[in-house]
């Protein structure tokens, strides 16, 4: 690079007043988050006076946010003598994905168990109602929608699988209990 263009450089360095900002991170405490805001409030563990109005994301929607937990550990970036932003977090007390209008995540092994439990009793009922109308000798007409003999043993024959966690899990997206 030539000596002109280094020095128009430097120039507009010292005009836009670029070399006095500096991008400093501070490890801070929670002291309070104001959600709707999506801000929060933090001390810095080195004593030094507090952030206030620390922005959580870049644009105050529920895109991908973190809310740290009061009380958790954050590094902050600070971007001019006013605006700094959470880089990292400790702990969350909420994740917001693309918002939150759809609620919240599946817990996929309480809701797998629960199919699977749901899928278990239903072949029960089949087979059970299907065995008692053979036993029976029971050979309903088939008027209204009734069942016949036929029929009693079709319901026996379809088993409802067992689901498995691949069809229920996008295993893109991880989640835990928050502890």
């Amino acid at each position: 690079m030539s000596n002109q263009a280094t020095d128009i450089r430097e120039a507009i360095r010292t005009l836009s007043g670029m070399d006095e900002l500096s991008y400093e991170t501070s490890i801070c405490k929670v002291l309070s988050v104001d959600e709707p805001n999506f801000t929060c409030k933090c001390e810095p563990i080195d004593g030094s006076a507090d952030f206030f109005g620390v922005l959580l994301n870049a644009d105050k929607k529920k895109g991908f946010v973190l809310i740290p937990k009061v009380g958790s550990f954050v590094v902050i970036s600070q971007m001019s003598e006013t605006t700094s932003c959470v880089v990292m977090v400790s702990e969350v007390s909420q994740v917001y994905i693309a918002g939150d209008e759809h609620g919240g995540l599946v817990k996929v092994q309480i809701l797998n168990a629960a199919l699977n439990n749901l899928q278990t009793e239903i072949n029960t009922l089949k087979t059970t109602l299907s065995a008692n109308l053979t036993a029976m000798g029971v050979a309903l007409a088939a008027v209204d929608g009734g069942v016949t003999t036929a029929q009693a043993g079709i319901l026996s024959a379809l088993v409802l699988p067992q689901i498995n966690i691949s069809q229920i899990e996008n295993s893109n997206v991880k989640h835990g209990n928050g502890g």
